[in-house]
């Protein structure tokens, strides 16, 4: 199979193939302008002059030509599969073939191009026809494979030979076809894929809630496992023969068999944090690909996890001073153009977590920290970095402070020894200084005062706005009681007059009984 191959480009083909005239004409303009930016030619001219073999065609050197034939390809390609998302290697093959057809059929007069493109031609045909042959017999093997999350790529038919971790028979690269997760690693032969039961590790550790497991060696007995093995269900038990020999992961606490369980030995993240201990210890396959995946990775919090292990362990405790001083000169650098200038936090290129947090810890970190040089490999990288704000620039040393408990005048920063900083607004001071003034800052009291004068003339403000406030109301209640009386005493005026009239009304009638009882007696 030739290897400059398409079966594996990046691109796909359009429908209409553009003619060889066109590409001289761009190949003129491109040597016009001494220029390789073959970016520039995304379309060709709507209405191309016809060249013939004769006209003078572009001086270019070989490598710009053959670059420029990839190029198009490259676009043709990237558009049709635009179009067609599930293009496959086949169709993109035959857009490659047309297209070298196509350029040598307009009829080219420049015969070490002709022959490059023909040369390029033979080899995609090749492999086109190689490919048909292996649908043909149903040999054609997929690039990659999905499979319980794993993502199984083809690997090559050189090197040495592993073991397939399925049916744990060797793999023979020069006559067996075999692949290899590209997440966590997982070998098997081609043939064994379907009989993976063992979730890939990738999908675990991309869980945005995922958390190491840091209880020491949680081991539940194999009678919880009902004497089978923890991942492929396989029987297992202590004196049935080594082929039946339970081992026992030191990372989950569960029993395995043998097929699943390799004696791989790592170090544990629990035994770490817990009884900082390093030591590497027997995990089954799946727990040994799982902590390969996460050892470079920031997810231990020790202030979270066991803070007491700083007090026990100077080098630890060194460690944690030297991140805690990096994060407040990260402060520094952020103000800093000449620290942005001179890109001085690359100084920390391998341990990049250490400039986001102090906190956060790699399994790779603590066992570098208690067996590795990484304490003075960070205290180099400090060193500078305090040379840059204590010395080398003005802009940095603006940014100081001068104790103000006391006359000396010398600056201070944040991450020097023997410093107090004020937990509310960040001011330093000598520690003997403010451990006389009973850590009481200064800064903070000035503010304390100046906040208590503005309250004070809000209150007044706020006083005399209620004051006048009230006379309105006053003032708004009295004009309401003199309308509220006028109204009344013209309400009572018209009592009055009602009331009289009633005892007109009620004289009057008593008269005429009267009247009447006298003139009954008479009768």
């Amino acid at each position: 199979m030739p290897k400059n191959s398409w079966h594996s480009a990046k691109c796909v083909a359009t429908r209409d193939f553009p003619s060889s005239s066109w590409l001289l004409t761009s190949l003129t303009s491109i040597a016009s302008r001494n220029s390789a930016d073959f970016n520039l030619m995304t379309s060709p001219p709507k209405d191309p002059e016809p060249m013939s073999p004769e006209d003078d065609e572009p001086d270019i050197s070989e490598s710009d030509f053959a670059n420029f034939v990839d190029h198009q390809i490259d676009r043709l390609i990237r558009a049709e599969r635009i179009k067609n998302p599930d293009l496959t290697a086949l169709e993109e093959l035959k857009v490659a073939v047309g297209f070298c057809r196509r350029f040598l059929s307009d009829g080219t007069s420049d015969h070490d191009k002709r022959t490059k493109v023909m040369a390029k031609l033979v080899d995609l045909k090749l492999e086109q026809d190689q490919i048909e042959e292996q649908i043909q017999f149903g040999e054609f093997v997929e690039p990659i494979k999905k499979h319980r999350g794993h993502e199984f790529a083809l690997q090559s038919s050189s090197g040495r030979n592993p073991y397939c971790e399925i049916c744990v028979s060797t793999i023979w690269r020069i006559s067996q076809q075999w692949r290899k997760c590209k997440v966590c690693g997982l070998r098997t032969h081609d043939k064994c894929i379907n009989e993976v039961k063992r979730p890939c590790a990738g999908l675990k550790t991309r869980r945005d809630n995922f958390k190491l497991n840091l209880s020491l060696c949680p081991e539940s007995g194999l009678m919880a496992q009902t004497y089978k093995c923890f991942e492929c269900l396989r029987p297992i038990g202590f004196g049935k023969g080594p082929e039946l020999e339970p081992r026992i992961c030191d990372y989950t606490g569960k029993y395995y068999c043998k097929k699943c369980h390799w004696n791989d030995e790592m170090v544990i993240p629990a035994r770490v944090v817990r009884n900082w201990d390093c030591t590497k210890r027997p995990v089954c396959r799946a727990s040994k690909q799982l902590l390969s995946l996460v050892e470079q990775k920031p997810i231990i919090n020790l202030n979270r996890d066991n803070p007491a292990l700083f007090k026990y362990v100077g080098a630890l405790q060194k460690m944690q001073k030297l991140r805690s001083s990096i994060m407040f000169m990260k402060c520094y650098f952020v103000c800093c153009r000449q620290a942005r200038k001179l890109r001085i936090l690359q100084h920390l290129n391998k341990y990049q977590h250490f400039v986001e947090s102090e906190d956060m810890y790699s399994l790779t970190d603590l066992v570098q920290v208690a067996t590795g040089p990484i304490v003075q490999e960070v205290e180099q990288v400090v060193e500078i970095f305090k040379t840059h704000i204590t010395h080398d620039c003005e802009i940095c040393k603006g940014n100081a402070f001068i104790c103000e408990l006391c006359d000396d005048d010398h600056l201070i920063f944040p991450f020097n020894e023997g410093v107090s900083i004020c937990k509310t607004c960040y001011a330093c001071f000598h520690k003997p200084c403010f451990d006389r003034r009973s850590k009481r800052c200064t800064r903070c009291q000035r503010r304390r005062s100046r906040k208590a004068v503005v309250t004070v003339e809000e209150d007044e403000t706020e006083e005399e706005q209620m004051d006048e406030e009230q006379k309105k109301i006053t003032e708004a209640n009295a004009s309401t009681a003199t309308l509220v009386g006028s109204v009344q005493e013209e309400k009572g005026i018209e009592i009055g007059v009602v009331k009289e009239n009633e005892e007109i009304a009620m004289s009057l009638a008593e008269e005429m009984r009267e009247m009447e009882m006298k003139n009954e007696s008479q009768c």
